[in-house]
């Protein structure tokens, strides 16, 4: 429950705040570079000044927007008869799979800097585990762990493509894991939310065809083995 609601306070506390920076904006989690922001009211992509003028008025406000397959933000919009400021629980606009729904698309870039496409993962298993971050007072990696002897264990694991979604980005809190079968994907608060992952540490597992097999949450055991081999 700790682990749910402090997920729930960074993601909610991080993600949304906006500042001026230079004549673009940065969301603060992100780090990412606004300028284009359309006003659904009018259809127009307000100008800088226009920009400027909104962020200064609303300094809280929450941005709408789509999440791409690359785990960054695209279309950003707000209404102008409508503007919510402070935390916005974004969730239930990309909730959970559900089993026999398809793996949403992504492109994962793991901490040694590989690329990794769903499209090009067909034919595998894929198995997608979510957390929080690699260490510290909250973190319990033995979900993690367990999950790594156990695809060690399978005889087919050539054909398992796993990863370790991490929403911490700083690539030194990352020294102390130890994860033989796992690709670590650093940065990764996008696509937790994309893929609704509203508690960690959280695992889903996906078969040849891109199908949600199952979801395993930090107090179920995991068996692999009868559902891959």
């Amino acid at each position: 429950m700790k682990t749910c609601l402090l997920f729930l306070f960074i993601l909610l506390n991080s993600t949304f705040k906006v500042n001026a920076q230079g004549g673009s904006f940065a969301i603060k989690s992100a780090a990412e570079k606004v300028d284009k922001v359309l006003d659904r009211k009018t259809g127009s992509i307000l100008s800088e000044k226009q920009l400027q003028e909104l962020f200064s008025k609303h300094p809280n406000i929450v941005l709408d927007y789509e999440i791409t397959k690359y785990g960054t933000k695209e279309n950003l919009s707000y209404h102008s008869d409508s503007i919510r400021t402070g935390a916005f629980n974004r969730l239930s606009k990309y909730p959970a799979l559900k089993v026999g729904e398809q793996v949403h698309k992504f492109v994962f870039e793991t901490l040694n800097g590989e690329k990794f496409a769903s499209e090009d993962l067909k034919g595998k298993y894929v198995i997608i585990a979510f957390d929080l971050m690699p260490k510290g007072r909250f973190v319990n990696t033995k979900i993690l762990t367990d999950l790594d002897n156990q695809i060690e264990l399978l005889d087919t694991k050539e054909n398992v493509a796993a990863f370790a979604c991490f929403m911490e980005r700083d690539k030194s809190q990352f020294d102390e894991l130890q994860l033989t079968n796992l690709h670590i994907v650093p940065g990764s608060s996008l696509f937790l939310e994309r893929f609704g992952m509203s508690s960690t540490p959280k695992i889903i597992v996906f078969d040849t065809a891109g199908n949600l097999i199952t979801t395993y949450g930090i107090s179920d055991k995991i068996d692999l083995k009868s559902i891959i081999e």
